[in-house]
């Protein structure tokens, strides 16, 4: 199963930017120190990372960031995931 993100919000003004991405599958716990953002080569460690009791749900990460790239991959481990937001 190819891993699938949203991110939220899909547009912001310019300057620093608090990002919500939902990923699944669901990160494990061992995943979660390899887990980053990319905005395009630049990484950035997640704020947090929130994954619920309930296996229905998806994990989530904060992050709060200058964005250097309108495109943003999430980085776990050996998957990664893209997408764009304006």
């Amino acid at each position: 199963m190819a891993p699938l993100i949203k991110v939220s919000p899909t547009s912001a003004a310019p300057g620093d930017i608090a990002l919500t991405i939902t990923c699944t599958p669901r990160l494990l716990p061992d995943q979660e120190p390899h887990t980053n953002l990319l905005f395009g080569a630049q990484p950035i460690q997640p704020d947090s990372i929130m994954t619920p009791a309930d296996p229905l749900q998806p994990t989530t990460l904060e992050f709060t960031r200058r964005p250097s790239s309108r495109v943003v991959m999430l980085s776990v481990c050996a998957w990664k995931a893209l997408t764009a937001f304006q």
